[in-house]
């Protein structure tokens, strides 16, 4: 199975029906987190995704929408009777809040933490089944996005590719190309431009333009400002450029279908 759900789609600030970035990816049997925003806990229990079989964690950068679920989630895997190791990849200063978290509240896990800290863009894990690649950001902070995709002998590869928070950009890697998924944000509509060159952030519109410059299957939107309460404005600016474009929402699923070859 190869299906991203999203779980956490709001920018900055949360507001009452959407919690901050958090993400989850099915790739070859794994389940990997994308980002871990307050609340990633609950919003995992609430839509009946275990904790402790999450064997990554692939965190964007170090604001605190996209990492201030961490403990928690740590805790609530204690809790959950957790013994297998996880894997966090992100920037090396993340290594040093965890630290401070176990010391300070005097946790010991049942289970191995293992921090990988990403120092340039490139692989992060080459599996036998599927590789994640890491690629840099345009935001006002060290940012990486990421790229998930199989290597398949006898079927299509799958592929989703995440954008955090960037402003545009005017290129990407190689192996972004032609993903099946791009999860890329829209804190702002085009009306707003201006404010999200100023807070390195994407409209929309940049969204949509990324999906046809990645030659992209489908876009997924999210990371949506606080400001919105109807977002349909926002998939509306984007179908104008790319029509395969979809709001991301609290536990929904999209899902990518195995094709084999001939």
């Amino acid at each position: 199975m190869f299906s991203l759900i999203t779980l956490g789609i709001s920018s900055a600030s949360p507001t009452t029906n959407r919690y901050p970035s958090a993400h989850i990816l099915r790739i070859c049997g794994r389940l990997f987190l994308i980002d871990c925003g307050e609340g990633t806990q609950l919003l995992m229990k609430r839509h009946r995704l275990s904790i402790s079989k999450v064997q990554g964690m692939f965190i964007s950068h170090l604001h605190g929408d996209h990492i201030l679920g961490i403990p928690g989630f740590l805790s609530s895997a204690s809790l959950a009777g957790r013994t297998e190791p996880l894997d966090i990849y992100a920037v090396a200063p993340l290594e040093k809040m965890i630290e401070f978290f176990t010391d300070f509240f005097e946790e010991e896990f049942p289970f191995e933490l293992r921090f990988h800290p990403i120092e340039a863009p490139g692989i992060l894990v080459s599996d036998p089944a599927f590789e994640v690649v890491a690629f840099p950001l345009d935001h006002r902070v060290e940012t990486y996005g990421f790229v998930f995709y199989e290597k398949k002998r006898r079927a299509v590869a799958r592929k989703m590719v995440y954008c955090s928070d960037t402003a545009p950009l005017s290129c990407f890697p190689q192996e972004a190309m032609k993903a099946d998924i791009l999860l890329h944000e829209a804190t702002f509509a085009s009306e707003k431009a201006e404010l999200a060159r100023t807070y390195f952030h994407s409209t929309a519109a940049d969204a949509a333009r990324a999906a046809r410059l990645l030659d992209a299957k489908r876009l997924v939107l999210t990371h949506f400002s606080s400001r919105y309460t109807d977002l349909q404005p926002l998939l509306d600016e984007a179908r104008a450029i790319f029509p395969e474009t979809y709001l991301a929402s609290e536990g929904a699923e999209f899902s990518v279908p195995l094709v084999r070859l001939d």
